[in-house]
């Protein structure tokens, strides 16, 4: 990495590009990344030449971090978490990564203080990393949080609601099967989310019990974007939320046409207005 130009960059993209143990190594060395904002370096097998770059002091100004597709381990994260950009951090996303075992209880112990916006879409998750996940310091501050398709089941939201989420205004949750039990869990976590005002949860199996729980609940006060599409909430679930006292500042609903029959559609539209609604 001697190219001049590299000095006077603010964001810079590698991933995907095949630089393999060599090239970390090579960018994690170089004298010209102090002034890098943005950093996209997934998917590219650094091996343990990504913790080198991950506990780079020249990293100082880094704001942004994309790791998707990285397969860590647990000498990773620790370089991660004691490294300077993990003090600064405000983005990161690590789509699709993969942890041993040891390496996600790791990455939940690092304090990430300014981090306000996470994604791990396509990490498996599953319930005991939900558990793992709500324990870490860095949901204190957390704005968005992005984890569709991490196999929680309802065992695993049960456990988000556990949690403490006190600053997350957009929570994806999307095909994660979590059936009517999770979505009633979620319903009863309003302590757990007051600044909620996105909501995701398309293909997630709820049925219309669990649309009239979150329509009866203050979770949904706040909203301002909700996606129900892919679930079968019936005719019972969107007079529901015709229905319902707390969606009003809703600005965006999307449910399947299907699902809620001629007779949920016109609730909707009655309630909400075309402006509103999406039918899928």
């Amino acid at each position: 990495m001697s190219w001049p130009g590299l000095a006077r960059l603010e964001s810079l993209d590698v991933s995907g590009c095949d630089l393999r143990s060599e090239g970390i190594r090579a960018l994690a060395t170089s004298t010209r990344i102090e002034n890098l904002i943005r950093l996209s370096v997934g998917r590219n097998d650094g091996g343990d030449a990504l913790s080198l770059l991950l506990a780079s002091p020249r990293l100082k100004c880094l704001k942004e971090l994309e790791l998707g597709g990285t397969a860590f381990g647990l000498h990773n994260v620790i370089s991660f978490g004691e490294g300077i950009c993990a003090k600064m951090l405000r983005h990161l996303d690590l789509d699709s990564a993969t942890f041993q075992p040891e390496a996600f209880v790791q990455f939940t112990r690092c304090p990430l203080p300014a981090l306000r916006w996470l994604r791990l879409n396509s990490v498996e998750l599953r319930p005991l990393g939900a558990d793992r996940l709500v324990r870490a310091p860095f949901t204190e501050t957390l704005e968005e949080l992005y984890l569709d398709n991490t196999r929680l089941r309802p065992e695993g939201v049960e456990a988000l609601a556990s949690g403490n989420f006190p600053a997350l205004g957009t929570l994806d949750l999307s095909r994660n099967r979590l059936d009517n039990r999770g979505g009633i869990a979620l319903a009863n976590a309003v302590k757990s989310f007051p600044a909620l005002t996105n909501l995701r949860l398309w293909d997630n199996r709820l049925g219309s019990n669990a649309v009239v729980h979150l329509a009866a609940s203050k979770l949904l006060a706040n909203l301002t974007d909700l996606d129900l599409s892919g679930n079968k909430i019936g005719v019972i679930g969107a007079i529901a939320l015709a229905q319902s006292k707390h969606l009003k500042n809703l600005a965006s609903l999307v449910v399947d046409e299907k699902a809620v029959t001629k007779k949920g559609k016109t609730a909707l539209l009655d309630r909400l207005g075309e402006s509103v609604v999406s039918f899928r």
